[in-house]
């Protein structure tokens, strides 16, 4: 970083201007934190001088360090994850749901619930999401989606509502019991 440092106070008494740069400073105790400086060159009483802001940014990154741990668990993790937002809209789905319902990840995020369940026209889903926003905790249910292949799977969901920056979100974990089912039909039938 030292390196880095001298590179940019050159370039700024030469007149440059250079953008913000996030770096480690060592504290007197030897510990490390993390910043972001923002600097400038200024003319001081007929010379050339860098006037810099320095922000301890540690926080931030430990909380973007956080974000994309999660993120790396939720899209590795055995089970269908889902964010669809207050319209039915697919706002995110991880690795899991992609398998589950044969499309990318994108293409989901272009689609919404009644693109994969029929029987879930935006009506209907405006009063599931309402009743699972009003319960404030998990909600277990069972639908049909479809597949992309046109496949058609029993799903159960365990549904969740959040809220976020005013915005409204369900969180869904989706699992295919389709396999299930049908053993269970065949122990029915062999009673």
């Amino acid at each position: 970083d030292r390196a880095r440092s001298n590179k940019r106070l050159k370039q700024l008494l030469s007149g440059q201007q250079v953008p913000p740069i996030e770096f480690r400073l060592r504290r007197a105790d030897g510990s490390y934190v993390e910043v972001e400086t923002t600097s400038t060159s200024i003319l001081w009483e007929g010379q050339r001088a860098v006037q810099a802001i320095i922000r301890d940014i540690s926080e931030r990154k430990r909380a973007e360090r956080m974000l994309i741990l999660m993120m790396r668990a939720v899209d590795q993790v055995g089970e269908a994850v889902q964010w669809i937002s207050a319209d039915g809209r697919f706002i995110y789905a991880n690795d899991a749901a992609t398998r589950l319902h044969g499309y990318t990840a994108q293409e989901l995020c272009t689609m919404s619930i009644s693109d994969v369940d029929p029987d879930l026209p935006a009506a209907k889903w405006r009063r599931y999401f309402r009743s699972v926003k009003k319960k404030n905790r998990i909600v277990s249910d069972r639908f049909w989606h479809h597949k992309k292949d046109g496949g058609v799977i029993d799903i159960e969901t365990s549904d969740t509502h959040v809220r976020l920056d005013g915005e409204d979100y369900l969180f869904s974990v989706l699992r295919d019991i389709s396999e299930r089912k049908q053993w269970q039909a065949k122990l029915e039938e062999s009673e």
